[in-house]
This record gives structure tokens, sequence and C-alpha cells, in this order.
């Protein structure tokens, strides 16, 4: 009986651990100017382009930015800095 209810558990265990598995991706990346430097501070928006939802995020001291749970798609990436004018 206790071998049954362990089995069991590990079945439900296993079951769950696969479905908490998703189509999610992680986009990530560094942000420099021309001269290579990092830019810590700027803002970098990920817009979806089939459902327009758009999700933002500040880049941190090393100038490296991370989405996660990103669903499959396509996207636009935009960046903007207070110390750099939009072209």
């Amino acid at each position: 009986m206790k071998k049954s209810i362990l089995i069991l558990t590990l079945l439900f265990l296993i079951a769950v651990s696969v479905k908490a598995q998703g189509n999610y991706g992680t986009v990530r990346g560094r942000i420099t100017d021309v001269s290579g430097a990092v830019i810590a501070g700027a803002e970098v928006t990920l817009t979806n382009e089939g459902t327009k939802i758009a999700r933002s995020t500040i880049t941190n001291q090393a100038g490296d930015y991370f989405f996660t749970a990103v669903e499959p798609g396509k996207y636009t990436a935009a960046i903007s800095s207070k110390d750099f004018k939009k072209t």
C-alpha cells in the first residue's frame, strides 16, 4: 500500500511539473552606445506586433535587460534613455 501511494505521488508530481512547462521564451540583451560603453538606466520596451501589448524594463548597471515569460510572436523593441535623443 505504501509503495502504491509513493508511485501515485511521484506520478502526480511529474504530471504537475510537465504541465508547468509552457511555450514561453526569454528576451535578453545589452544596450551599448556606438563606442561600446554600456547604457545603464535605459528603458527597453518590447511590443508584440500581433496583440500590441507592450512590456517595459530598465537596463541594469551592466546595460543588461531581461524579459521572461515571452509568448511566441513577432516583436518590436524600442530603447530610450534621457541622455540620448530618439532618431
